[in-house]
């Protein structure tokens, strides 16, 4: 299953001037016409969803909280699987460092992103508002699974409280 970012407006909400405000961010801006009935149970009368993420799966954005629960796991079995073809442990270590290095660049490519996607769409919602283009916008980060549950809605005052989310919860900014 996927990540899918939906964004959800009011009735009166001017659909083709948002509409736009995410074009503008290359983003998808498509009517969900018959939201899920998981949905739907959260959505206020008049609310409309609509797919807003990348137009296909939305794994890995920035607006989730990053788990790495399993890093150190992987690790293990990495380095029990070169010990098994009988790596020395010097060797192990020059790996190690090594890999050390490429996860450090990585992790500065990988900062730079989080931050950029971060910005795009504070930058969207704040567009949103400040030109009261709608009187609040819900982002909901859906992972999509028939046995996922959405666990409500909160309340965000402040852009500045766009990430990380947890996924299956409606954050709604106004």
């Amino acid at each position: 299953m996927c990540h899918f970012i939906m964004s959800i407006f009011p009735q009166s909400a001017k659909i083709q001037a948002i509409e736009l405000v995410y074009k503008q961010q290359q983003l998808d801006f498509r009517l969900a016409e018959q939201p899920d009935v998981r949905i739907r149970q959260y959505l206020n009368s008049g609310e409309a969803c609509y797919w807003t993420g990348s137009g296909v799966c939305d794994c890995g954005t920035a607006l989730l909280e990053k788990s790495d629960d399993e890093a150190p796991d992987k690790l293990q079995r990495q380095l029990d699987n070169l010990r098994k073809k009988g790596w020395r442990e010097q060797k192990i270590q020059r790996w190690l460092s090594s890999k050390s290095e490429k996860s450090d660049s990585q992790a500065a490519i990988e900062k730079s992103n989080y931050d950029s996607e971060i910005v795009k769409w504070q930058s969207i919602l704040g567009a949103v508002l400040s030109n009261r283009l709608s009187p609040y916008v819900c982002l909901l980060v859906f992972w999509d699974d028939k046995d996922t549950l959405i666990k409500g809605r909160i309340d965000q005052k402040h852009l500045s409280g766009i990430a990380p989310f947890k996924d299956n919860i409606i954050y709604k900014f106004s």
